[in-house]
C-alpha cells in the first residue's frame, strides 16, 4: 500500500466523519450559520412563456466556477481560490439543505435530507481532495504549468506533435473535469433545492448511487488518471517532472 492509497483512504474517511458530524449539529443552528449563503429567494424568475421558474442567480455562479474550472492554470496559487470557490458553493448548498430539514416532519425530522447533506459534503470534501492533488502528488503542476506558458507565449499550437510526446494538455483537461464535477453537482442540487424544496433525484436510493458513482470517478481521477496518462504516453514522471530542483509553480 503507497502513500497515495493511504491518502485515500484517511480523505474518503475524514470526508465521511466530519460529514456525520455536521448533521449531528441541531437544524436551526445550522439553518442560523448558513443563512448568509441562502440568498433567500434572490435571482429566481419566472418565465411565462415557458411557465416555469428558474433560478438565474445560481445559473450565474455555476458558470462563473466552471470558467475558472477552466481558467485555472493562468490564475497565481490557482488551487487555494479553487479551495475557497468550493467551500462556498458547498456552504450555499448545505444552506438549503438546513432549511429543507426544518421543514421535514416525516419519521424523524429531517432525516432524509440529513443523509442528502453528508453525501453532498462528502462529494464537496472528496472533490477538493481530488483536484487538490492530494491522491496523487500533484503530479499535474509541471507540465500543466509548461502548457499555460506556451498559451502566454503564443506557442500553444506551433508543434502539435510535442502533445504526442506529452500528456500535459491531457493532464489540463482531467485536472479540469476534476474541478468541474463537484461544482457542478452542488450547484445543481442548490438550484433544485430553492426552486423545488427538496433535492434532485427520484428517490434517496437514486440518489445515493449516483453520489457514489461521483465520488468513485473523483477518486479513481485524482488518484489514479493522471498516472494511466502517463502510461499511455509512456511517460516518467519521476525523471522528467520531479528532477531535482523542481518545484510545484501552481
Amino acid at each position: 500500500m503507497n502513500v497515495y492509497t493511504i491518502h485515500v483512504i484517511m480523505w474518503a474517511g475524514a470526508a465521511l466523519l466530519s460529514g456525520i458530524l455536521l448533521v449531528l449539529v441541531p437544524a436551526k443552528l445550522l439553518r442560523k450559520i448558513t443563512s448568509p449563503f441562502t440568498f433567500s429567494s434572490k435571482g429566481i424568475r419566472k418565465i411565462r412563456r415557458w411557465h416555469t421558474t428558474t433560478d438565474t442567480l445560481g445559473n450565474i455562479l455555476e458558470t462563473l466556477c466552471v470558467i475558472y474550472c477552466f481558467a485555472w492554470p493562468f490564475v497565481p496559487d490557482a488551487l487555494l481560490w479553487y479551495g475557497l470557490i468550493l467551500a462556498f458553493t458547498l456552504l450555499c448548498t448545505i444552506s438549503r439543505c438546513a432549511i429543507i430539514a426544518l421543514k421535514q416532519t416525516k419519521g424523524y425530522p429531517g432525516a432524509e435530507i440529513r443523509i442528502v447533506m453528508v453525501c453532498l459534503w462528502m462529494v464537496g470534501i472528496i472533490g477538493f481532495g481530488a483536484a487538490g492533488g492530494f491522491f496523487n502528488g500533484r503530479i499535474f503542476d509541471l507540465p500543466v504549468h509548461t502548457l499555460a506558458q506556451k498559451a502566454r507565449t503564443g506557442t500553444l499550437f506551433d508543434d502539435l506533435f510535442y502533445y504526442l510526446s506529452d500528456p500535459g494538455l491531457f493532464h489540463y483537461l482531467l485536472e479540469s473535469v476534476l474541478m468541474v464535477i463537484p461544482i457542478c453537482t452542488l450547484w445543481n442540487q442548490f438550484k433544485h433545492m430553492r426552486l423545488e424544496r427538496t433535492y434532485k433525484s427520484i428517490n434517496l436510493f437514486f440518489f445515493l448511487c449516483k453520489m457514489v458513482v461521483i465520488c468513485a470517478i473523483l477518486i479513481g481521477g485524482g488518484w489514479l488518471g493522471f498516472d494511466a496518462l502517463n502510461t499511455i504516453w509512456h511517460f516518467e514522471p519521476a525523471t522528467a517532472w520531479y528532477a531535482p530542483g523542481t518545484v510545484n509553480t501552481l
